[in-house]
């Protein structure tokens, strides 16, 4: 087994153990470290008080165990010390509990310490941090690439992805699949007449008030600008179809009352149910969005209309 060394410039060993300490002490990763025979913690820096909240004189003589989260077994905690027995080192995500109870995740490296006097390593150190920081951005990163960030909704992509996987099941259960295209009634007159800060809520009191008229199962998502879809799973009749399309259009023909503003708008739906309007989800789309298209140019907007029937109700 290596191990690294100090350079003769350090001085004598007491000299090295000071500087290897201050280094330790001084350092913003977390430092703990156990002995190999009884894993027990003997010594913690300063960074590790502030990172977990507990003292070295809480800790001391306590397992790594000892100061779990709950969300690893003991044979997670097995699995560490036979990688560092075998491969001599070991490195990667675990879950730690602070003081007052809250769990974070930390990554870690555990290395041994050599003894050059015994010949043999006689404990071992790991230096971990914090990283729930990161794990956020992450959670927000995958948030934002399948979500709307105006209306939370989700978006093109969530909606071709579930859409895809609906259809595959609706086909194999032979079951019918709806899908509304929406697009509303004079949003550009409001984003013109009011500006877009206005424009941007009335999407989001929008989106609110078609989720409300939803059942819990459905998927409303938002295409981008005043375009929305929704997916209705396990189409039982037209009529229920039909319903959902009153509902949704009901739910924003009174004025929406926005910062002191009421507005008026309405909503145009195309409808295409598959699997006979569409079999994949770019067809179904084109096919719901063209109904809708029929409604705003035939009927004035304020309706619905099936991709299959000529006018519409």
């Amino acid at each position: 087994m290596s191990c690294a060394s100090f350079p003769p410039e350090l001085g004598n060993d007491e000299d090295q153990g000071i500087f290897a300490v201050t280094i330790l002490e001084s350092t913003h990763q977390a430092v703990v470290i156990v002995d190999k025979t009884e894993r027990r913690i003997i010594w913690v820096n300063p960074a590790f008080v502030s990172t977990t909240g507990y003292t070295l004189d809480e800790v001391k003589g306590k397992t790594l165990f000892d100061v779990k989260s709950g969300r690893h077994n003991k044979a997670f905690y097995r699995q560490i010390w036979t990688s560092l027995e075998e491969r001599g080192c070991w490195s990667g995500e675990i879950w730690g509990r602070r003081r007052n109870g809250d769990t974070f995740p930390s990554l870690h490296t555990i290395s041994p310490i050599f003894d050059s006097r015994l010949g043999c390593v006689t404990h071992y150190v790991s230096m971990f941090s914090d990283i729930s920081a990161l794990k956020r951005q992450q959670a927000n990163l995958g948030h934002l690439a399948y979500h709307d960030p105006l209306t939370g909704l989700p978006n093109r992509l969530m909606l071709l992805d579930r859409l895809e996987h609906a259809l595959r099941s609706h086909v194999r259960n032979r079951m019918q699949l709806a899908v509304l295209f929406v697009d509303l009634d004079g949003f550009k007159a409001v984003n013109d007449r009011l500006g877009h800060a206005i424009g941007d809520r009335l999407l989001q009191v929008t989106a609110e008030r078609f989720e409300a008229a939803l059942r819990s199962g459905d998927t409303l998502a938002r295409l981008g600008g005043d375009e929305f879809v929704i997916v209705i799973e396990s189409c039982k009749s037209r009529a229920g179809i039909v319903r959902i399309a009153e509902k949704l259009i009901a739910s924003i023909a009174s004025p929406l009352r926005i910062e002191g503003h009421d507005i008026e708008v309405r909503a145009s739906i195309g409808i295409a149910v598959a699997p006979q309007d569409g079999k994949d989800p770019d067809e179904i789309l084109n096919a719901a969005d063209q109904a809708m298209y029929r409604v705003k140019t035939r009927k004035g907007g304020g309706a619905f209309c099936f991709f299959d029937e000529r006018w519409g109700k």
